[in-house]
């Protein structure tokens, strides 16, 4: 399944990231996406539904977190 409802997944991911100081490649390392496949990512490019919870995971969410973090990113 393909991320194409929920907006904003990237720059969410990039912000979290972002303040947790870490860099695409060490997220690169933790989630085995590859570091050209994240920065699309973050730049808006569809992602699977399964990469953003296993980015998110990585990241310290929890499931409820996630769940949550997904919800707030759908079209209204």
């Amino acid at each position: 399944m393909v991320n194409k409802g929920m907006l904003n997944v990237g720059s969410f991911i990039r912000q979290v990231r972002t303040k947790k100081n870490m860099s695409l490649e060490r997220l690169s390392a933790v989630t085995e996406i590859s570091v050209n496949q994240l920065a699309a990512i973050e730049q808006g490019q569809d992602c699977l539904v399964s990469d953003c919870f296993i980015l998110l995971t990585a990241l310290g969410f929890d499931w409820n977190q996630i769940v949550d973090a997904l919800q707030q990113n759908q079209p209204q």
